[in-house]
C-alpha cells in the first residue's frame, strides 16, 4: 500500500512511501492520544486556578469539577502513556522491519532511570518499555499558594526487572515530542534537541 502526502511536512510534496496500511491506521489515533497527554499536563494548572476562582463564590468545598479531575486524571494520564508506548513500540518495530533498521528518536533523552542506585537516562525506547512493564504508574503534582495541587509535567514509574527494582522519571513534554518524531517517520530533529 501507498502512502501520498500523509505526513505534514511532505503535504506538498508528492513522494510516494511504501508502509503497510495498518501503519496509516495507528496514525491518527497516536496523534491525538499525543494531542490529549500534553494538553492534560498543560491545562492542568489552568485548571486548577480557576477551579479556585470558583470556589470564592461556591457557598460549600465540594465542588464536583474538583472532584470529577480528581477521580479522572491519574486514570486518563495512565491510559494515555500505556497506548501511546505501545504504538511507538508497534510503528518504531514495524519500520524496523520495512528499513531492515531502526529509523528515528529511539536514543532521544526522555527522562531519568533508576536501575541498581544507578542513575542513567531514560531514552524514548526504554521509556516506552518501562510504561509498558511498571507496576506503578504515578504522575506527580506541585502545590502553589492556595491552590489544590496540579501536574508538574513529570510522571514517575516503579516495576521490577529480574529482581532487581528500577524507578524511571519521564518528562511528558520531551516523551510526547520524541513520540511525534516517531510517528512522522524519523524526521530530521531540530538544533539544540537533547540527543544522546
Amino acid at each position: 500500500m501507498v502512502w501520498k502526502g500523509l505526513l505534514p511536512h511532505d503535504s506538498d510534496d508528492n513522494r510516494e512511501v511504501d508502509e503497510p496500511a495498518s501503519l496509516a491506521l495507528s496514525f491518527s489515533t497516536i496523534v491525538e492520544e499525543l494531542f490529549l497527554l500534553l494538553t492534560v499536563f498543560q491545562a492542568d494548572r489552568a485548571a486548577v486556578g480557576q477551579f479556585n476562582k470558583d470556589m470564592a463564590v461556591l457557598s460549600s468545598r465540594g465542588d464536583p469539577l474538583i472532584d470529577l479531575r480528581l477521580a479522572a486524571i491519574e486514570p486518563m494520564v495512565t491510559k494515555l502513556l500505556i497506548g501511546t508506548a505501545i504504538k511507538n513500540r508497534w510503528r518504531a518495530d514495524a519500520l524496523i522491519k520495512i528499513c531492515g533498521h531502526s529509523i528515528g528518536p529511539w536514543l532521544v533523552k526522555v527522562g531519568r532511570l533508576f536501575d541498581n542506585g544507578e542513575e542513567q537516562v531514560l531514552t524514548l525506547r526504554e521509556g516506552c518499555n518501562k510504561i509498558i512493564h511498571a507496576d506503578q504508574i504515578e504522575p506527580q503534582f506541585l502545590r502553589e499558594g492556595d491552590l489544590p495541587p496540579f501536574l508538574s509535567g513529570v510522571v514517575v514509574m516503579t516495576g521490577e526487572k529480574q529482581g532487581t527494582s528500577w524507578k524511571a522519571e519521564l518528562d511528558v513534554s520531551n516523551y510526547v515530542r520524541a513520540s511525534l518524531f516517531n510517528t512522522y517517520g524519523g524526521i530530521d530533529f531540530p538544533r539544540g534537541w537533547i540527543r544522546l
